[in-house]
């Protein structure tokens, strides 16, 4: 039951909340990164009501509340409001007037935002559309050294390993974990994303002790990409506790002493963040009981 408990803890995609989830305030509900959707959303309506038929400033309000939604966790209200920004900024770059490279990059950031957010809710075919439509858009305009482009490019292999029959997949993924290393260095958002999709790839496959190194990189790259109390890293560390739980149970062994200050801190971040009221917080709390129970059992 544990092993049920801790793996969904750890992917569990906060993207299926409701969208009413956030109208439903009680102070416990509260926590910075949902106060950021609130901001975001309110500063969206106040720009929508200026610009009633839409307009660049519209398009960025909307890319701020999509990354609002992805930093709450929030990835399917995310991707929804990456696709109202690209339809609105399809609209109108057909009239477009002024900076044409500014636009490009925009729409280039767009493409890349919701294919991000494909990818954290497993929607890897359309991932990998947007990714190469991102990547076509480019063309036009923005270097192929720039960063958007370089971020297209990683998140397109990751998509087409994440679709690849393992050994292929491995390949491709410690191709681009090299070449993402050599590009920007050992600490990256992308870093955190290859490892991130490679552990839960090798996770699947039931490689577990090849996953453990790099849980911890995980966590690492992640506090230091995103900051100690960022939601990712409490994702992070959700992943790093139930790869190290179900390698000890695949070897007959309990860890469930190294697994709970892992839950214990993975719960500390979603509530400061999240709510303690948020099903993941709540989720995280559950397993806690549930691990420490197991751990009241004689023998271990």
């Amino acid at each position: 039951m544990i092993r049920k408990s801790i793996v969904s803890m750890a992917l569990v995609a906060a993207s299926f909340l409701p969208a009413q989830y956030l109208a439903a305030e009680t102070a416990q509900n509260r926590g910075w990164a949902n106060d950021t959707v609130r901001t975001a959303e309110s500063t969206l309506k106040s720009i929508e009501m200026v610009n009633t038929n839409g307009g660049p400033t519209v398009v960025k309000a909307l890319a701020d509340l999509g990354k609002a939604h992805m930093d709450a966790l929030q990835y399917k209200n995310a991707e929804k409001v990456y696709q109202r920004a690209i339809k609105l900024s399809d609209k109108q770059f057909k009239n477009i007037k002024g900076d044409f490279r500014h636009d490009l990059l925009q729409r280039v950031k767009l493409m890349s935002a919701v294919a991000d957010a494909q990818m954290k809710i497993g929607d890897f075919d359309n991932a990998t559309r947007n990714y190469e439509r991102g990547l076509q858009i480019a063309k036009f305009g923005i270097a192929a050294t720039s960063p958007e482009v370089k971020h297209l490019r990683t998140g397109l292999v990751i998509a087409t390993a994440r679709r690849s029959i393992p050994g292929s997949a491995e390949s491709l993924f410690k191709q681009l974990l090299a070449s993402s290393e050599r590009a920007s260095g050992f600490v990256s958002d992308d870093i955190a994303m290859i490892l991130d999709n490679w552990i839960e790839f090798r996770a699947y496959t039931r490689r577990l002790a090849e996953c453990e190194d790099m849980a911890a990189r995980l966590v690492d790259v992640s506090k230091r990409v995103y900051g100690s109390d960022h939601p990712a890293v409490a994702n992070a560390l959700a992943r790093q506790a139930s790869i190290i739980y179900d390698a000890g149970k695949l070897n007959g062994k309990s860890r469930a002493a190294e697994v709970l200050p892992l839950l214990k801190r993975v719960l500390q971040i979603r509530v400061a963040a999240l709510g303690a009221n948020h099903p993941l917080s709540k989720k995280a709390e559950e397993n806690i009981k549930t691990l420490m129970q197991e751990m009241s059992k004689p023998g271990l």
